[in-house]
């Protein structure tokens, strides 16, 4: 990896993460958040929830500006409408900043944001299918994939916001991390810019993982809905820049991965916490190595 690259895709994202820490210890009271059960207390003050509600916000522009920059950074404004996947990252910033701002706090609240959701996932696959001359070969899939984007992006994210909420929120990023990981595995073999701005996600992703486990916090939980977006996003653009034949239950595989970890702790949710880790734990591996065997390993075994 040239310096380049290390700088904006690992190096940039990191330190912009980094600032998470004392937003989580000014916005976080120890006595906040049950440890056994992960719900607010009851005893959380006004001012304690205002923090948290300014903590969401200020932890998701910080996400924004970590992926943003990655991409900025690396290729420049000219480069933003350059190559059709670089379209998406726009939905992905505004609608994760309005969901961090609607948090659930009422059912009018929970309401608004599944149509918030709802109407980024259709702008996220508007965005991602190309178009023009250069695509006339993979029309023929635009409305399976925009489906495909759509469900995708809807399910995840419904699915690891539920999560978090059943006292998984130290580690259920891991599990939006596990999805990243997905679409990188399909990217890294047939289009370096998007595999590089994949990258700057997850190194994002991991350093907030590590905030929320240290502090037992729920407020880096706000980017597994913006994740869950990339996911579907990164998975199209993947197929679409990748001239190889591969399987659809591939792709089907990549884009469903948090969910497929979600159900799974669903039906664990009343065992204890080290086996859903642990069964989660294995879950992503399983699902990481599938893809990784039949999108470099099957395919360099077929040319030699």
């Amino acid at each position: 990896m040239e310096f380049s690259a290390l700088l904006w895709s690992i190096v940039v994202p990191i330190c912009v993460a980094s600032v998470a820490w004392p937003i989580c210890r000014w916005s976080i009271s120890p006595h906040v958040i049950n440890e056994t059960t992960g719900e607010q207390s009851s005893v959380a003050s006004n001012s304690t929830k205002t923090k948290q509600r300014l903590g969401r916000v200020a932890i998701q522009l910080l996400f924004s500006c970590a992926i943003a920059s990655a991409f900025i950074g690396r290729h420049g404004w000219s480069h933003w409408t350059a190559d059709a996947w670089s379209f998406s990252i726009l939905p992905v910033i505004v609608v994760g900043l309005l969901l961090a701002i609607a948090e659930p706090t009422s059912e009018k609240t929970s309401s608004l944001r599944y149509l918030l959701l709802t109407w980024g996932c259709c702008w996220l696959a508007f965005s991602t299918i190309p178009t023009g001359e250069g695509w006339l070969d993979v029309v023929s899939e635009h409305r399976t994939w925009t489906a495909l984007i759509v469900a995708s992006a809807f399910t995840n994210a419904l699915m690891l916001d539920e999560m978090s909420r059943r006292g998984t929120h130290r580690w259920v990023i891991w599990v939006g991390i596990a999805g990243l990981a997905a679409p990188l595995a399909v990217a890294a073999g047939c289009y370096a810019s998007l595999a590089e701005w994949i990258t700057a996600t997850v190194v994002t992703s991991i350093v907030l993982a590590l905030i929320a486990g240290i502090f037992n916090s729920k407020l880096p939980c706000v980017i597994l809905s913006p994740c869950a977006l990339i996911v579907a996003t990164s998975t199209a653009s993947g197929r679409f820049y990748d001239y190889q034949s591969h399987p659809w239950w591939s792709y089907l595989l990549a884009l469903f991965v948090p969910s497929i970890i979600a159900a799974i702790d669903w039906l664990l949710r009343k065992r204890t916490t080290q086996l859903r880790v642990i069964i989660a734990g294995t879950l992503s591996t399983a699902c990481l190595a599938l893809l990784l065997w039949e999108f470099h390993l099957r395919f360099r075994g077929e040319q030699w």
